[in-house]
């Protein structure tokens, strides 16, 4: 995951990318994120990711951990006398920050713009965090007991995480909505189809 991050991002840490980059270097990163998405894609087909109790898609996972990278890389960048800028011992032209911090936001924009006002609150904020600062992840192979206690909740697999979304710019707002009827723990599920599966 944090690999496809990195891919995602590196054309905003790649001098290259600044000075009319070759069609080859563009259509080579472009091939290495396809990649990714393939890998994830296949990744979601087998397997359930489960964040304290709830099903989570993991393009949540992914698109989180990729607002708040590229937010601490903003605040790392920020937080030095434009270390991006002037000319390195080699004589080449330096990256100013406002140039690298603006490539970050467009490569989020074309990648996930939903998470935009998630990584400029963070952003803001002086995250500082490179890794994962959710809760524990479970993984779960899919499974017909899986896809039932699936069709038990009601919710099936949440493209947001409830408890800390990344996509409602008014998180408050978002709280207010109250849940329709009962839902079931995923958690108090899973334990119950372990019991089935005993007897």
């Amino acid at each position: 995951m944090y690999l496809g991050v990195f891919v995602i991002l590196s054309p905003a840490f790649d001098r290259r990318f600044y000075f009319n980059p070759s069609q080859h270097l563009v259509d080579e990163v472009a091939y290495a994120i396809r990649q990714f998405q393939s890998l994830l894609h296949v990744f979601s087909v087998r397997y359930v990711t489960v964040l304290e109790g709830e099903a989570v898609a993991a393009s949540y996972i992914l698109e989180r951990i990729l607002a708040e990278f590229a937010a601490a890389s903003v605040v790392l960048g920020q937080s030095g006398d434009d270390p991006f800028g002037g000319a390195d011992r080699h004589g080449e032209v330096g990256i100013s920050f406002a140039k690298f911090s603006s490539k970050i936001g467009r490569i989020l924009e074309d990648f996930c713009p939903d998470v935009i006002p998630f990584f400029a609150g963070r952003a803001k904020g002086g995250h500082q965090d490179f890794f994962w600062t959710g809760p524990r992840i479970d993984i779960f192979p899919r499974s017909d007991d899986i896809m039932s206690i699936l069709q038990v909740t009601r919710t099936g697999e949440l493209l947001d995480f409830p408890k800390r979304p990344i996509y409602t710019v008014d998180v408050h707002e978002a709280d207010s909505i109250p849940a329709p009827g009962k839902r079931v723990h995923f958690a108090d599920g899973m334990a119950s189809a372990s019991k089935r599966s005993k007897h």
